[in-house]
Parts: structure tokens; sequence; C-alpha cells
């Protein structure tokens, strides 16, 4: 007996599919700088991202190469006015076996950094999580006369979050060549993510 195969209606659904899949992440990943204000752009990445396929512009090349490095920071105050800091790992520190296998975690800390509605999602989770899940270091805080004095434990529930990206910036002069790894030249930049007050 002569086995059927899928109906040809079928098998032209699936091709249609492949094409404009293949087209609309093609939209979606071609540089900013060729296409800045396209209206069909738009729509294309607001339908990938709903469906959790936007690609973004993927900017691994010079001269802008796409480098997000340092940690994050969490200010974390608690209804007493106590106020104690949240790191997020260094993933520039971190072995070759750590990020494989917390590449969502990395990729999750990295997307904090450029999305502001996902560092509130962050600052939330730490705010329900501190410090039964997510440990935190004491801060310091400043007294009635302004003196500054070790700030006592936080004491959940915590009242404010406030997150900073903590990075280095390569100091380089205009044209200049890339010097050698010993000899570069860094600043630390704190770059402000969000804030977030929680009521009683």
């Amino acid at each position: 007996m002569e086995k059927r195969g899928r109906p040809k209606i079928v098998n032209l659904l699936i091709r249609a599919f492949v094409i404009v899949f293949a087209i609309a992440v093609g939209v979606d990943v071609i540089p900013d700088s060729w296409v800045s204000h396209s209206v069909i752009r738009t729509h294309v990445r607001r339908g990938l991202g709903y469906l959790g396929l936007a690609q973004g512009e993927w900017s691994l090349f010079a001269p802008n190469p796409g480098m997000r490095t340092g940690f994050i920071v969490g200010e974390v105050r608690d209804g007493a006015g106590n106020i104690a800091v949240w790191k997020s790992p260094d993933w520039s520190q971190q072995g070759i076996a750590t990020k494989f296998l917390k590449f969502r975690y990395l990729n999750y800390y990295q997307r904090t950094v450029l999305n502001r509605e996902a560092s509130n999602d962050l600052a939330d989770y730490l705010q329900r999580s501190i410090p039964t899940r997510e440990k935190v270091e004491p801060g310091i805080r400043l007294t009635d006369d302004l003196t500054i004095v070790p700030s006592d434990p936080i004491v959940p529930p915590i009242k404010q979050v406030i997150l900073h990206h903590h990075h280095p910036l390569i100091n380089l002069a205009y044209e200049e060549p890339i010097p050698k790894p010993t000899e570069l030249v860094t600043t630390e930049t704190d770059r402000y993510l969000v804030k977030r007050d929680y009521p009683k």
C-alpha cells in the first residue's frame, strides 16, 4: 500500500512560514544605522517581542561592540531607615563552567541593564527575597546630627530598592591605537537604573 505524504497545502504553508519568519528576523537584526526610522521594522519588532523572538541589533563588531560588563548594585532600605547593599555576580570574574551552567542568569542581568521593565522586575524580586533568598551587606547611614555610622541589619519588609549598574569604562583618546591589556586605563562608573518605593 502506498504511503501518503502531507497535502501540498501543508507543505506550502510550512514554506511560507519559514520564509516570513526568516524575513522578519532579518528585518529585526538589520543595524539601526541602516534603517533608523522604519515603520515596518517597528511593527515587526513589536510582533517578535510579543512572541519572545525579538533579536535586537547584534552589535558584536567594531566600531561599537555591545559590551555589558560590570555588575548591578542594589541599595536596599527598610522601614527603620537601615540600609544594606546587594550585588549581582560580576560575570567577567566567573569561570567558563559557571557562565555555561548559569547562562540564563547572565543573560537576565545583562537585559536588566538595558530594559527598565526588567530593572523594575529585579527590584521587586529583591524586595520579596531579602534577606532570606538574597544576601546583603550592611551599609552606612546618616544620623540626625549628620554623622556617618554603620547601619543596623536590615529588617523586612523592604521599603525601598535603588538599582545602579556599576561598570568600568576604558579611556581611549580619539584615534589612539588600542593599548596592551597591562596598559589599559579604566574608570569605574555607576549608572542609575531604577528606584522602587513600596507601601507599608
